[in-house]
């Protein structure tokens, strides 16, 4: 089935069920959390007919946990990166909130997080990024098969996305 959106995850009737509870293979979301480090939680999203970087960036703000808009996941440290990887099961390839959109001096030099968060870490590909995708925006994709990132231009069409929610970032700077 394909998910509709915007949806909202967990606590009322009807709704998508949160991290806490049993989530369906029908609706396909697996979700983890929350990260010791922030108190984020985080959702990998199905598209069985596949979404751009920007469909997926819209459907990400729009879905909502515990009261919390979510958006592309931002992986801001080797800790959060790491413990995601190891807790977390993706397909394929699923987008994550990494864009540039100006054409820098070399293929790394540019890169922004969708919430704005400082560039401090990367988990590249060999080979990564490319910068093949000429003339267009470019974002980020999580790839499985060695849980790297790779460049993919904003119109390709990936089958998952990753939903980031700070839900719990009072709790851990308390």
């Amino acid at each position: 089935p394909q998910i509709g959106w915007p949806f909202n995850v967990g606590g009322e009737p009807g709704q998508v069920p949160g991290p806490d509870e049993a989530l369906t293979e029908e609706i396909g979301i697996r979700s983890v959390g929350p990260f010791p480090g922030n108190g984020h939680f985080y959702m990998v999203i199905p598209s069985e007919d596949g979404v751009t970087w920007n469909e997926a960036k819209t459907a990400a703000e729009s879905t909502v946990f515990e009261g919390v808009s979510g958006h592309l996941a931002t992986f801001t440290s080797r800790e959060e990166y790491d413990w995601f990887v190891e807790s977390a099961r993706w397909n394929e390839e699923a987008w994550i909130g990494g864009f540039k959109t100006i054409r820098g001096q070399g293929p790394d030099s540019e890169w922004r997080w969708v919430t704005g968060e400082p560039w401090s870490f990367a988990a590249w590909s060999d080979g990564e990024p490319n910068s093949r995708w000429t003339g267009e925006n470019v974002s980020l994709a999580l790839w499985q098969n060695d849980e790297s990132w790779r460049d993919e231009g904003q119109g390709s069409s990936l089958r998952e996305y990753i939903v980031e929610f700070p839900v719990g970032e009072s709790l851990v700077a308390s």
